[in-house]
């Protein structure tokens, strides 16, 4: 995704200016293996979910717009 900063640049901001990105991936788990999990300080939580409870979720139109992509890109959406 690329994103531009619509406003000033604060005096101590480290991160590129005003345009940066970010980069999606996407992936299908094969094998569950819970020690390859790595949360740090920007992940709340980490879960593998079977699709259909994935659609039951109240997401946000951008999550939701992602998650599409992804069915999409496998055949399934």
């Amino acid at each position: 995704m690329h994103f531009h900063h619509l406003s000033a640049r604060p005096l101590d901001y480290q991160y590129p200016y005003p345009d940066f990105a970010q980069v999606i991936y996407v992936a299908e788990a094969t094998n569950f293996r819970p020690k390859a999990r790595q949360p740090d300080e920007w992940v709340v939580s980490i879960a593998f979910r079977p699709i259909a409870e994935v659609q039951a979720l109240d997401l946000s139109p951008v999550h939701r717009v992602f998650f599409q992509a992804a069915l999409k890109l496998r055949g399934t959406g």
